[in-house]
């Protein structure tokens, strides 16, 4: 009888490859760590020898962005990128795009491992990068404002464009509700659901002092873009924290 031989699926793993920055000393450069990443397709495997800084100010080089200088209050991609001939070393890169990013000349292959967003000078914002896998969080080291006093009494949605990449996911807030009565609350849904109560509930204590929490919400697409609802008694004001990525 004929064997019948065990093809494993390659695993599309992400080893090492931890992003940082310092925003004050280099404010437009993101910094790489040495590691690992099976390519975008699951097919190659793309290796980092060595740490890399990425330079925002550069265009359409390795280790710079791939088509234009770092603009204004967006998110970038961050890429290690390879080439299957190996006549070129792995490198790094950041583009506006999350699924086709314009490889620089020699380099055919490329994985996401993260986003940086832009403020108002085209700076990278300061943030924290934790975990050593597919699963990351993306933490702000100052909080992104997405809702000041907010009072709709029915579910209502926000817009998270300004603090959180448009995929699915999990965004940490910073919550701050102001009750009038202490049977005040506010309740937190991702876009699309109908459930009634949130998944995320803070409640008040007493009347008039503002309670304070982290709160960790689902993330919703509507129409492209990352979306949560709200419905609170008294006032709530959001500040997004960060976010869970998964580098899928």
């Amino acid at each position: 009888m004929a064997n019948n031989p065990i093809v494993n699926a390659g695993l599309k793993y992400v080893n090492g490859l931890s992003l940082s920055c310092d925003s004050v000393a280099a404010p437009k450069v993101v910094n790489v760590a040495a590691g690992a990443a099976r390519d975008s397709t699951n097919v190659n495997d793309i290796i980092l020898d060595a740490a890399v800084a990425i330079n925002g100010a550069l265009a359409g080089v390795v280790n710079g962005v791939d088509v234009d200088a770092l603009a204004n209050s967006s998110f970038y991609a961050v890429f290690v990128i390879g080439d299957s001939t190996r006549n070129n070393d792995a490198a790094c890169l950041l583009s506006l795009s999350a699924t086709a990013p314009s490889l620089p000349s020699g380099y055919d292959m490329f994985r996401r491992i993260g986003w940086v967003l832009t403020n108002g000078s085209a700076n990278v914002l300061q943030f924290w990068q934790n975990g050593l896998d597919q699963s990351r969080w993306m933490m702000y080291d100052v909080g992104i404002s997405e809702l000041s006093g907010g009072t709709s009494a029915t579910y209502a949605e926000i817009n998270l464009a300004t603090s959180v990449p448009a995929q699915n996911g999990m965004v940490l807030f910073s919550a701050a509700l102001t009750p009038t009565t202490a049977a005040d609350k506010v309740n937190l849904l991702p876009y699309g659901s109908v459930a009634s109560v949130g998944v995320a509930v803070l409640s008040g204590a007493v009347g008039g002092v503002v309670q304070t929490a982290p709160v960790m919400v689902p993330v919703t697409l509507n129409a492209g873009v990352p979306t949560v609802q709200y419905k609170v008694t008294g006032a709530v004001t959001l500040l997004t924290m960060g976010y869970a990525d998964y580098l899928g």
